[in-house]
């Protein structure tokens, strides 16, 4: 599974890479991009105000990835839309960015919901420093007046969500999980082999003993037949099964594509390409922090989401250079 997941989320690369040819072409990704969030929002609007669910997850695996693919694909809409583009496409993705805030908002996913803020922070602050237009000024007026509104309405709702009792548990999960993922790494260097952490987490393995001992510190009953889950930092899980060289090997690809997107936002400063790199630069860099906390970048939907902003950040890149 991990082998044909992996292999299928390399064509995906290859084939973003060959589909950006120029800024027409960025134009039409930007639309669909938009698109893709205004249906998904109508899918967790429905979810949220029909179904009657308190954590949406929209068509995702769980409410966390959800919040992490939206934000991803909505910074480079709300940099598109303060740019110099015409009314008609920067209205659409105006709506597109609105629809991904919808949706971290309904997700209720408490780390994402930071991030995003501070990822809408980011792209503003960069697209003044990229110059002061009308545009970005009316813009940055008319989010924070719906960012007002739509925070005061759902404000009960969010606070509830940061003090729920759970919150405590969950983190104290998230360490005694680490503590595990630490022991197959020290028990192999070169970790225990893709796709494997789920299955040695569990008896007859040794590793799982650390959360035992935990539930059982706090006075709960431990069934050993149960399945326990997988690390939730996407770190720690790299460690555990692909050891320290496949840590070392994704953080100098993450590092380099950073570099790219960063070099060539301020190379093509002015210029949509420009404002896109820097958004997803932007949403990159948050991504890589919120990992510690979210594992979502190994879930199919969030790292194909993540291949094709990687491969088009590689062709403009590429073009900067002046191949073809």
């Amino acid at each position: 599974m991990a082998a044909w997941k992996f292999t299928t989320s390399g064509v995906i690369l290859a084939a973003a890479y060959n589909f950006l040819r120029d800024e027409e072409d960025l134009r039409w990704l930007l639309k669909a991009i938009a698109v893709t969030l205004i249906v998904q929002a109508a899918v967790v609007l429905k979810m949220k105000y029909v179904d009657g669910f308190y954590q949406v997850r929209g068509w995702f695996e769980h409410q966390n990835p959800l919040a992490m693919w939206s934000y991803m694909l909505g910074l480079p809409l709300l940099a598109a839309t303060m740019s110099k583009a015409n009314k008609q496409e920067t209205r659409m993705w105006g709506l597109g960015f609105l629809c991904s805030a919808i949706i971290i908002q309904s997700a209720l996913s408490r780390a994402a919901l930071a991030v995003f803020v501070a990822g809408v922070g980011a792209v503003m602050t960069a697209g003044f420093v990229d110059g002061v237009t009308a545009r970005r000024i009316r813009t940055t007026l008319a989010l924070g007046f719906m960012g007002f509104l739509g925070a005061a309405a759902a404000a009960d709702t969010i606070i509830a969500r940061f003090g729920d009792k759970g919150n405590q548990a969950s983190g104290e999960t998230r360490d005694v999980m680490n503590l595990a993922s630490l022991a197959m790494l020290q028990d192999s260097a070169i970790g225990i082999g893709w796709n494997n952490f789920a299955l040695t987490i569990n008896a007859p393995f040794p590793y799982g003993d650390v959360i035992n001992d935990w539930e059982r510190a706090r006075g709960h009953k431990v069934d050993e037949t149960y399945a326990k889950g997988v690390v939730e930092s996407h770190y720690w899980l790299l460690l555990a099964e692909t050891g320290y060289g496949g840590l070392i090997t994704y953080l100098i690809m993450i590092g380099m594509v950073e570099w790219w997107a960063l070099r060539g936002a301020w190379a093509r400063r002015g210029t949509l390409a420009g404002v896109f790199m820097g958004a997803v630069a932007i949403g990159f860099a948050l991504t890589y922090v919120h990992s510690d906390l979210e594992r979502v970048l190994t879930q199919t939907k969030n790292l194909s989401m993540w291949m094709i902003l990687v491969g088009c950040v590689s062709r403009l890149e590429a073009q900067r250079k002046g191949r073809p």
